[in-house]
């Protein structure tokens, strides 16, 4: 992954436009395709809160700050800054989700935005509320409910009371899961008023549990509320607005789907997945406010499920601008993509993914990496020891060539340590001065020579040989050792999917690409050492064929003194 991230940036980059701001050491484009394949708009929508994933597999975490603090968003021509909000941001998991306002979507024109990071000393700049455009009255993300539930908007229209918990795998990080008993009061303000001029809007993301049919949301009278929502017992999201009521149709079980529900002074539309649904004429709707209520609703029970990413406005919306907010939100969506990194130094930004990855890395996926780097190590110092030793030898042996020549038997004596020549030409001097008490040669004694050379010529074989086991099982076990760790790495990381129940991209890319990480050294490991092997096997080759040339020689000198040695007896013998 960090390969084909470093080669996207070589590669498949946008050309560079000029440096937002220098103190910021890396950028990546952010892409959203409201074309045909992305958001499919046919208007310009304004104001509309996109989401951004990050994950391993397209940010580089390790040169962010660790709480995230130094993101910035800045338009195309790299000169205005855009509100955010970091929704989520866990630096040691890998994921992050930021939500953008971008001004203007154009229909069937990708917008470009930037992405800047990689500055120690920045400040914070997330601001939820700024996110929530001027238009919004009330919202709630059910992100980290611990210090309870916030408006997120600037009205701060949060809960007087609020007992419910959040829980993981939410469209947009957290989700706040209801029961049939829960209930989210927010008191009456006068911001929650909306006009006949203005319209409203309401829309929401929501996970109904099979069965868990019930109130979502009431706004105004508990009594007779002016807009209420709420899960039938077929399981469509219905919506009633002063006696006109608007239904969904069944929605899939177990599964997030977004609704929304526009208001203007004649009608009054529902959007289902970003998709208009049915409308209706309304003339007596508008306006109304009052306090508003979620979940279970005096005699009426809650919804049983999950719901997030709530958003009540005091304006209709349009249906691109639903559509855009719907279809980028999705955690599957295509509609929001991160582009390839950019920064001064090319080189720290791979080592940076690298870094990445290496983060995500789990326990035993390093022990395994542990006992692969051992090989490695072994055959590396094998390899650098038999480097030098057939270097000695060569040299060893040009020595003694060089010194004695071969025309005559040499002394060894000087070379016999250094060269393998040498201890070959001893053995054979030491057996062609063999004699009988009477002087005589013994019989047979040239085979004797002949057998102790090639004795010598083993011993050197192996001491050339030994060690290389390493190098073949460093060739054969590391692949392996790696493709175990990726193994047991996407094991693990389906099987935490299995145990979240939340799929998608983000839950997967992370632990793919550090189970991958394993393989990787694997074969870091194993093709040098493959390399090394083949070298250094040719090399020994060589000097074997040299030492049996060699042998040969001596051999054939040490014959010569044996003949001569047996002239000399015979004539002694015979006077």
């Amino acid at each position: 992954m960090a390969l084909f991230l470093a080669m996207n940036a070589l590669f498949a980059a946008r050309p560079a436009m000029a440096w937002w701001n220098s103190d910021w050491a890396y950028r990546q484009s952010i892409t959203i395709d409201t074309g045909a394949n992305g958001a499919h708009l046919q208007d310009r929508a304004f104001d509309v809160p996109v989401i951004v994933r990050l994950h391993t597999g397209n940010f580089a975490f390790d040169s962010v700050k660790p709480d995230g603090s130094d993101l910035r968003v800045v338009t195309e021509d790299d000169k205005t800054p855009l509100p955010f909000a970091i929704e989520r941001f866990a630096k040691d998991s890998g994921i992050a989700i930021i939500r953008v306002l971008v001004p203007v979507l154009e229909p069937g024109h990708p917008t470009h935005l930037w992405l800047y990071y990689g500055n120690g000393k920045a400040d914070a700049a997330s601001d939820r509320s700024t996110v929530r455009d001027r238009l919004a009255l009330m919202a709630f993300d059910f992100e980290s409910l611990e210090n309870g539930l916030k408006d997120r908007t600037s009205y701060g229209n949060s809960p007087t009371t609020s007992a419910i918990k959040a829980a993981p795998g939410g469209v947009i990080g957290d989700a706040g899961q209801f029961t049939a008993t829960d209930t989210v009061s927010i008191a009456a303000s006068p911001s929650l008023a909306v006009s006949k001029a203005g319209g409203a809007a309401l829309s929401f993301w929501i996970h109904a549990n099979p069965g868990g049919a019930g109130s979502i949301i009431a706004i105004g009278d508990p009594a007779a509320p002016a807009l209420a929502a709420q899960v039938g017992a077929d399981g469509a999201v219905i919506v009633h607005l002063h006696g006109v009521d608007l239904s969904t149709g069944p929605l899939s079980a177990n599964a997030w789907h977004h609704v929304a529900v526009s208001i203007n002074a004649n009608t009054v539309i529902l959007y289902l997945d970003g998709q208009e649904k049915v409308r209706a004429n309304a003339t007596d709707i508008l306006p109304f406010g009052g306090a508003v209520t979620l979940g279970a609703n005096g005699a009426l029970a809650g919804f049983s499920g999950l719901l997030d990413d709530l958003e009540f406005d005091k304006t209709a919306r349009a249906a691109d601008w639903i559509r855009a907010g719907a279809m980028a939100a999705r955690p599957e969506s295509h509609v929001v993509a991160l582009g390839a990194l950019e920064q001064k130094s090319q080189a720290s930004a791979y080592f940076s993914m690298l870094g990445g990855i290496a983060s995500m890395v789990s326990l035993d996926g390093w022990v395994i990496i542990g006992f692969t780097l051992i090989l490695g190590f072994i055959a590396g110092e094998v390899s650098l020891t038999k480097v030098v030793q057939l270097r000695r030898i060569a040299a060893g042996n040009a020595r003694f060539i060089g010194a004695t020549g071969t025309a005559t038997a040499p002394d060894p004596t000087a070379f016999f340590a250094q060269s393998s020549f040498a201890r070959i030409e001893a053995t054979a001097q030491k057996l062609s001065a063999v004699r009988e008490e009477d002087g005589s040669v013994p019989e047979g004694q040239i085979e004797l020579v002949r057998s102790a050379v090639a004795r010598t010529q083993i011993d050197e074989a192996a001491a050339l040989n030994k060690g290389l086991v390493m190098l073949t099982l460093t060739i054969s076990g590391a692949p392996f050792l790696g493709l175990l760790g990726t193994v047991i790495g996407v094991m693990i990381t389906f099987a935490a999917i299995a145990a979240s129940g939340d799929v998608n991209v983000n839950t997967i890319a992370p632990g793919i690409s550090a189970a991958l990480a394993c393989t990787v050294v694997g074969l870091v490991v194993a093709i040098p050492t493959v390399f090394a092997y083949n070298i250094l096997m040719a090399r020994i080759r060589e000097q074997l064929t040299a030492m049996d040339v060699y042998g040969e020689d001596a051999v054939t000198r040490a014959a010569l003194v044996l003949r001569q040695a047996a002239r000399t007896g015979s004539a002694a013998h015979a006077v």
